[in-house]
């Protein structure tokens, strides 16, 4: 019974392991694609603004080593099960081999198979679960190292867009003063020279002040040449 409370438990431990392994590496693909849609490329200086393309580099890393830690949490699973099929199938050869020895009036081999052959088939079963520990140790090692590149990318990003968001604001460019509005200036009556009162010459100042020139008559006096003084030598 304790042996089956024992599998129990570790099918929901690994389900839960499982389900959070799907979420973190959801997560931080969406962390990557959102920091990509916002993004504007830009030359490369010295302001907070150089730090997002790190980020982008270190969330794509991130999410990269999530998804091969699920990849190899998948073959690791596959082999297991495997491993422990063949430990089973081992087990039950060998208990039957057992009870053929102490009680032979009760159970024989099968037909067309001996002990030997039996313990043979044990020992296969024994060999390919042996097989396995190799690779189930660099499918682990492996797991290892991604879940550390993994969380050490996803929180190098993760700070970087922080630090670029909190610093933004001080490396920003200052604009120069709006200078005040100056207030219009004073409406000033404009006011016309005066005139020297004295008229030009032949010119007459009027009773209002202003300077006439005398009316000149429109009426022309026609003198006829005299021809008197033309005949006069005759």
């Amino acid at each position: 019974m304790s042996h089956e409370k024992a599998n129990l438990l570790y099918q929901a431990t690994k389900a839960a392991e499982q389900q959070f392994e799907y979420f973190l590496t959801g997560a931080i693909g969406a962390m990557f694609a959102y920091t990509v849609q916002n993004y504007t490329p830009h030359r490369l200086d010295l302001s907070p603004s150089t730090l997002e393309p790190l980020a982008i580099v270190c969330l794509a890393g991130a999410f990269f080593c999530g998804l091969k830690r699920i990849e190899c949490l998948f073959h690791h699973s596959g082999i297991s099960y495997q491993k422990f099929q063949e430990l089973g199938d081992a087990q039950v050869t060998e208990d039957a081999i057992r009870l053929i020895v102490t009680q032979p009036e009760k159970h024989q081999p099968r037909q067309g198979s001996t002990i030997e052959s039996i313990a043979k088939d044990a020992q296969a079963h024994r060999s390919r679960a042996q097989s396995a520990d190799p690779l189930l140790d660099s499918l682990g090692t492996q797991v290892r190292r991604y879940y550390t590149w993994r969380n050490s990318l996803m929180l190098a990003g993760f700070s970087l867009i922080v630090a670029a968001k909190i610093a933004a604001p001080y490396f920003a460019p200052t604009k120069p003063p709006i200078p005040a509005p100056t207030p219009p200036a004073a409406t000033q009556t404009s006011q016309k020279p005066v005139s020297d009162p004295t008229p030009p010459k032949g010119m007459k100042i009027s009773e209002q002040g202003v300077a006439r020139q005398p009316a000149i008559s429109s009426t022309i006096t026609f003198q006829p040449p005299s021809h008197s003084r033309r005949w006069a030598h005759f």
